[in-house]
């Protein structure tokens, strides 16, 4: 039984490459998708090959912004920054 003792050994290591696959695989697969040219507003199949989406990454409105490490939180507040004593 080398095999079940080989895998009692490497229980953790096994357990913890699958947690970091099913991790993982949800990002690949928008990447993926993000060269999708889909035909509707929706993108759940494959339809063509296309860059369009990353020829203007900063083309939607706010998105390179709100990638700022300086952005504002919802209640107007810079984020990061605690509030002043008055």
């Amino acid at each position: 039984m080398p095999v079940l003792r080989w895998i009692r050994r490497n229980l953790v290591v096994i357990a913890g490459l699958l947690t970091l696959a099913y991790m993982i695989l949800p990002n690949i697969v928008v990447m993926v998708f993000s060269f999708n040219k889909p035909k509707g507003r929706f993108n759940y199949s494959w339809q063509q090959f296309s860059l369009e989406a990353w020829k203007d990454p900063c083309g939607v409105a706010d998105l390179c912004g709100s990638l700022s490490s300086r952005s504002r939180s919802p209640s107007g507040r810079r984020s990061g920054r605690p509030r002043s004593a008055r």
